[in-house]
This record gives C-alpha cells, structure tokens and sequence, in this order.
C-alpha cells in the first residue's frame, strides 16, 4: 500500500522562480489513516506583501524568528521519501518546493497526485472545484482558509472521500504531471536526465521500442502520456519493463539507437526499421556532359545516393550553401529551371556552366573536387565528443567516408595513444544511413575534428584530449 504526502504551501506570491515560501503543512497517509505531520511557518528572507497578507493573515513580524527554507529542507525530504505527493492543483505546490529545492542545489522528485483532478472524475457535477467552494458542499470543514496546516488538513479529508469513491480502482499518481503505468512508477523516477538511449519491453521482455533522448527522463515520460494516436496507445499498454544506456555523446546516441532499430527491428520503429532518410542527393550527367545534383526519392533511384537526408528541404538548404560557397551553378543543381543561364550567372556568383560558359571539365572537376572535400571519402578522421563524464571522451572514427565505429575513452589516462584508440574501436556493421546520421549531424553542431593522415603519436594525447 502506498503511502501520500499531502501537502499545501502558502507562499509571498505566484511565481515560483521569484516568490518565496511561507507556510508549509504535511500530512503523511498511508491509506487508511494520518500516521505523521508536520507544520512550520517559513521565513522568506524578504517582505511579505500586502495581499498575501491580507489573503493568509501572515505579516513579517510572524515568520520573523521561523527557520529558513533550507533548514527545513532535510525535514521535507524526509518525511515525503517514498510518499505520492498530494495537494490540491498539485502542480502549485510541487512546483515550488521543486523550485526551492533546485535554488539549493538538489532536485526534488516525487509522483504527484492532484485532488483537484481526482476530485473532478470521482466527485462529479458540482459548480467548483477549488477547495474553499468544494469543502463546504461536501460537509468538509476548513478550520483556518488560507493556511497551510487547515487546507491541508481539508485536503485530507477531500482526499480520502475520493479513495473511499474509487474502492478498489487504483489512482494513478504521476511525476511531474505525466500519468504513469504503475508497475513502471519506480523505474521511471530513477531515470537520470541525460544523454543516451532507452528500450521499452512487453509482458514476454521482447523489444518493442528503441528511442534516444538528450533527456532520457523527460522523453520516457512522454512516451508514457503519448495517448493521442492510437499506435501510441498501443504501445503504452503493452509497455512492462524499460532500460537505458547513458552514452553522454548526442551523436553516439544517435548512432547507437539506429544500430539497435537496424538489428532488432523492435515492433514500435517501423519507420526506422525501414529508412530514416528518404530523400537522396544523386550526381547525374547531362547531354552536355556537366555533371548535375539531382534531389530525389530513394525508392525511385535504383543507384545509390551520395548523401541522404530526412527531408527534401534539408537537401535543398545544403546545396544552396554549397552553391553559395564554391559558386555553383544554381540550374545544374536543381534549384532552378530555365533555357537560359541560372540568375546567380547575372550576379557573378554561377561562372557561366548554364550557358557554356564554363567547359564541362573545368566544373566537373570544381565539383568532384568540393564533393571529395564535403563527403570525406579520402579521408581518416575521429569525431571528438563528451562522454558520459568530464573524464570521458567519445571517439567516432570515420574512414574513407565510411562510418567504422566508436570507442569510449578515459582521459586522465597517461598513456593514451592513438594506436590504443584505434585499436579499441567497438567496430560497426555499415548501415546505410549511418553516414548521414553523421553529416547531418555536424552540419547542425560544432564538434571536433581530427584529421588522422595529419597526425602521428608525438604529442598525441594533448592533441586527442
């Protein structure tokens, strides 16, 4: 049986980021009866304005000589540890301790349950549902309105009208406001907030679901909630059991899930499983024998592309930067359509392959040669990244224009070679969108580069690291 703490704070406004806390009171339930409490006025450490006053009956003379929020702070930490946190319109309550608690360095996490909520599906057809209307037309005396220990103390009483109403049907707390599936409740509170890959399992622990997030916690508790199509539906009722891989890196996280997608095929994935990137670059040739950039869907080429891409507006964005920077025909790379030459040519940006101006062979070559450069084949290179601590680094080694593999490396290590990073790659089956996980990705952030044809061991830790 789970325990609540059902809490009310009164505070010198509404803000959580700027206002402080003035009153606290904390009921701690198991069920079936209060089995604890706790109350105190809280100084804020500023003035307390007149309408708040007014509202609670609490001026400055009355918190001066109360404790501090952090000298109550381990009292709060305390008494909620493994209690459902209650409060009427919860997200008030919760979010200031949450707050108050974040200002001194430590992140207060609790599922939460709102009565207001719970009020509204078990206690219909009344005109309000804020505590000082509802209480009264359900025979709830409020000894003292507006402040912490008498609304907290009708929130009980609210409370366990609303569990005598629900009998046998369990009420489904949430953490930071998402609806969680109960037999996931202690997973998904311990979930860290960082970097890396998580999977979802059914009831038989087979792999329906591979996904990667900046922010595990966050992006598990929204799959979670994702009740607004029905395959996300679906999947949360067949979700029961979850893990999760810090990678620390975006970038190898990105690569790790694709890999998972590709080998597994979990049953949520099926546009992954099939291709991420839709949209090809192909290089034709004309009847003039200039060589051409053709944005087009995979599925209609049976050659294969020279990058991929999610969208077709992601591939026309990279070839007007590439048109932009080399000088590009504009017309041969399929941004424009006309008989004549391209408008760039009007402007001296095109050097004139339009209309013959440019001889075939000297663009060809100005665009094999920027093709070379931008796709990497001649080249050996690690991609450098933070791993999942500041003593960690994560190694993405590419070869002629081919994704090879990672390694994951501690960087107080004094003895770190390059032979030694090569030599630990955890070494990839070659997918066909790796490589454009990889360029899309750096086209959209600065990492660094190490160009390894440049490179010998001497002084190569300081140049890795």
């Amino acid at each position: 049986m789970p325990k609540y703490a059902i809490v009310d704070l009164e505070t010198t406004g509404g803000k959580a980021s700027q206002d402080k806390i003035i009153d606290v009171a904390i009921f701690i339930h198991d069920g079936k009866n209060i089995i604890d409490s706790f109350s105190s006025l809280v100084d804020p450490e500023k003035s307390i304005p007149y309408n708040i006053t007014y509202l609670t009956g609490i001026n400055d003379e009355m918190v001066k000589g109360a404790p501090f929020f952090h000298e109550i702070a381990k009292e709060i930490v305390l008494r909620t540890k493994d209690c459902i946190f209650v409060a009427h319109n919860v997200s008030f309550d919760y979010g200031f301790l949450k707050e108050s608690f974040a200002q001194l360095g430590y992140t207060y996490s609790r599922p939460i349950l709102c009565t207001v909520k719970e009020s509204r599906k078990w206690l219909p057809g009344y005109p309000s549902y804020s505590l000082g209307k509802l209480c009264p037309l359900l025979g709830i005396e409020i000894s003292a309105r507006h402040r912490a220990f008498g609304d907290a103390e009708a929130t009980v009483k609210l409370f366990e009208l609303i569990l005598k109403r629900a009998g046998d049907k369990l009420l489904k707390p949430t953490i930071n406001g998402y609806n969680l599936p109960p037999n996931l409740l202690k997973k998904a509170r311990s979930l860290p907030e960082k970097c890396g890959v998580y999977r979802f399992y059914d009831e038989k622990n087979n792999l329906i679901y591979v996904g990667k997030s900046k922010n595990i916690r966050k992006r598990v508790l929204q799959h979670l909630t994702s009740q607004k199509t029905q395959k996300g539906i679906r999947m949360v009722m067949a979700i029961n059991d979850l893990d999760f891989t810090v990678h620390g890196s975006e970038l190898l996280a990105l690569l790790c899930e694709n890999d998972e997608i590709k080998a597994e095929q979990p049953l949520y994935n099926r546009a992954q499983r099939r291709r991420r990137f839709p949209v090809g670059l192909f290089l034709t040739e004309n009847e003039q024998k200039y060589s051409c950039l053709e944005i087009a869907s995979v599925k209609s080429k049976s050659e294969k592309p020279i990058l991929s891409f999610a969208t077709k507006l992601k591939a026309e964005r990279l070839i007007q930067y590439w048109c932009n920077k080399y000088g590009l025909c504009r017309k041969l790379c399929g941004l424009e359509k006309s008989k004549k030459n391209c408008f760039a040519y009007h402007l001296s940006k095109c050097g004139g392959a339009c209309g013959g101006g440019e001889s075939a062979v000297a663009y060809n070559n100005r665009l094999n040669s920027l093709l070379k450069k931008e796709l990497w084949k001649e080249e050996e290179f690690l991609i450098v990244e933070n791993g999942r601590n500041e003593h960690e680094n994560v190694f993405i080694y590419i070869n002629r224009g081919i994704y090879q593999g990672y390694t994951i490396i501690d960087t107080m290590d004094p003895n770190t070679s390059l032979d030694y990073i090569i030599d630990s790659i955890k070494w990839h089956n070659d997918y066909s969108d790796s490589m454009s996980i990889i360029a899309q990705y750096l086209r959209s952030n600065k990492c660094k580069l190490i160009n390894l044809k440049l490179l010998n061991n001497h002084g190569v830790q300081k140049e890795l690291f």
